[in-house]
């Protein structure tokens, strides 16, 4: 009897298993586990940042940088009631094809203007 002869069924079975509910139930809790555990390691590992490395992180924030000129070709770029229509416009769900969708719908202004989705809808 050849060796692949006598594996025959104990390969079925093994495919019979896979296609099983507790098969699939058995894998699904190995894996959180796994991926519980190393998320749970990286987590708690914190990044050693020297004091260069932080000043230049510093300085790359958007309020390191100096205030803007006035630009001379926008009439209305300190006119606070533009800005008020602006703000108006940006959070108005009627100028949507539906009525129920704003420009703040994906750019959430408490989440510096982003929707949290790692890719776009």
């Amino acid at each position: 009897m050849s060796t692949f002869k006598f594996h025959q069924p104990l390969i079925a079975a093994a495919a019979r298993a896979r296609t099983s509910v507790s098969f699939a139930l058995m894998s699904c809790a190995l894996a959180s586990t796994l991926g519980m555990s190393v998320l749970s390691a990286a987590h708690n590992r914190t990044p050693r940042w020297s004091k260069i490395e932080l000043g230049t992180l510093r300085s790359l924030t958007l309020s390191s940088l100096e205030p803007l000129h006035a630009d001379p070709s926008n009439r209305y770029g300190d006119d606070a009631r533009a800005a008020a229509l602006g703000r108006e416009l940006f959070f108005e769900t009627r100028l949507s094809g539906n009525g129920k969708v704003s420009c703040a719908s994906c750019h959430v202004p408490t989440q510096d203007f982003q929707d949290s989705k790692p890719l776009a809808t």
